[in-house]
Formats: C-alpha cells, structure tokens, sequence
C-alpha cells in the first residue's frame, strides 16, 4: 500500500489540478505555461487569484499570459530556441499586426521554412520592439475619439500601456499597436488637412512628409489647393544679422587683381 488522499472533485477541479500540477513540472515549456494560465484566468478572472493559487507573483502570471498574444511564426521561433523568452515578451506585448511589421523585417524563407535572418539577435528585437511603440502624449489625435474604424478610444485600449499596470508600472502611457497609431495619426492629418484647405489657409508641406503620401497628394487636387514645398526653404534657428556694406578701400582690395 501508498499513503494517498482521496478527493471528490469535479470536472472542472480536476481540470485545474491537473493544470497546476502540470505547471509545477521542471520542464514545461513557457508556451504551454501560458495556454495553461489563460485556463485558469477564464476560472479565476483576475492575475492575483491565479498567482496565489500557483505561488507565483502577478507579475509572473501576466507576463506568461501575455505570450498567449506572441505572433504564431514567433511561437514557433521560441519553441526551437531561435529567440529567447524576453524577446518573446517584448514581442508579445504588441499587437500581432505590430509584430508582423517586425517578423517581415526579420526574417525570411530559407529551404522551404520561414527562418530568423543569421544576423539577427534578440536584441534587434526587443530594439524594434522599443522603435515600435507610440509615446501617447506626443499624438495628434483625441486619445478619447471612438470614431476611427474599428478602432477603440486609446483611452480604454489593451493596447496602451497605462491599462495595463501589471506588466508597465512607469513610464509615459505608450501605444503598442504601432499599425493603429499611424493609420489614426494619418487621419487625424488629412482631417487637418481638409480643414486648413476649407479655411483658406496656406499649406506647408513636406516632400519627405506628406506629400509623399498619396492620400495627401489625392486631398489637395481634389480640392483645388495650393502649397509650398518646405524643402525648398533654408530654416534659420536664428536671424542672421544683415552684413555691413564693404567700403571702397575693402571693395578695391577684395578686387585689385581685376584692376
């Protein structure tokens, strides 16, 4: 005989010892550790219930939750060891589209199978990662507005940092939906756009800005308008004080050898 404890349960309390016992294995992999939390949270509801009941931190636990969100491409690369579990957190923090810009910068097809490009590192990753997250406080939208597309007000967004105290404790309130934030930037502009043209007022644009974008470039001729092209102006930080005149002496020493 083996000393055992014997306990009525139901399905679902089976389910979620079976769960815990399985995340308190030595080799369970990160991945299948999120599958598994997310279990747990549609029971419990909150990360600090599901911390408790693992003896985890909360921190811990949305962070593993979090991998639930990483690109499945990337899900691969981290199972076969191609990026390390920190990447795969700062990667799985932004929204999939975010990632996808991110994943076709990084890697390519070789034999058939999508692969990391041989240079890249992790920190290339969490770097880009860091080029593609959105400093709320520099937008030019209503952080409140509801109406862009099928986009939710980035106040109450999962994807702005400051709804997730979690994971993100400091720090200015960042978008990581970069996909988002630049097409709510672009129509915020061209609503801008629209406006200044009705007002009458001059434009001032920038090749290298603006009207390198068609939408731009459609707006002004179907409004008739007129702009000046920034590039082609010097920008002085500071006035330049205007030269005195040479006098004669200067001028016939300046020119002597013309006689």
């Amino acid at each position: 005989t083996i000393p055992a404890i014997v306990r009525n349960l139901d399905d679902e309390e089976a389910l979620e010892m079976m769960i815990i016992e399985n995340l308190q294995r030595k080799d369970v992999n990160p991945m299948e550790e999120a599958s598994a939390i997310h279990s747990l949270l549609k029971h419990y509801g909150n990360y600090s219930e599901v911390a408790l009941r693992l003896g985890k931190s909360s921190r811990f636990v949305a962070e593993r939750d979090t991998l639930n969100n990483l690109h499945e491409n990337f899900q691969t690369f981290l199972y076969d060891g191609e990026i390390s579990l920190g990447a795969a957190y700062a990667l799985a923090k932004h929204s999939v589209e975010s990632q996808q810009l991110i994943l076709d910068e990084y890697s390519e097809i070789k034999d058939g199978e999508l692969k990391m490009k041989h240079w890249v590192t992790n920190s290339n990753l969490i770097q880009a990662c860091e080029r593609n997250a959105c400093d709320l406080t520099q937008a030019t939208f209503d952080l409140e507005d509801t109406s862009f597309d099928k986009a939710p007000a980035c106040s109450a967004c999962q994807s702005n940092t400051a709804n997730q105290p979690v994971l993100f404790q400091e720090g200015n309130p960042t978008c990581l939906d970069a996909v988002c934030f630049r097409i709510k930037t672009k129509t915020a502009f061209n609503q801008q756009l629209i406006q200044a043209i009705e007002d009458g007022k001059i434009l001032v644009l920038s090749k290298w800005g603006s009207l390198e974008d068609p939408g731009t470039e459609m707006i002004i001729k179907e409004n008739g308008a007129t702009y000046i092209n920034r590039d082609n102006f010097e920008y002085l930080t500071k006035p330049k004080a205007p030269e005195a005149p040479m006098t004669l002496e200067e001028v016939r020493k300046e020119y002597m050898e013309y006689n």
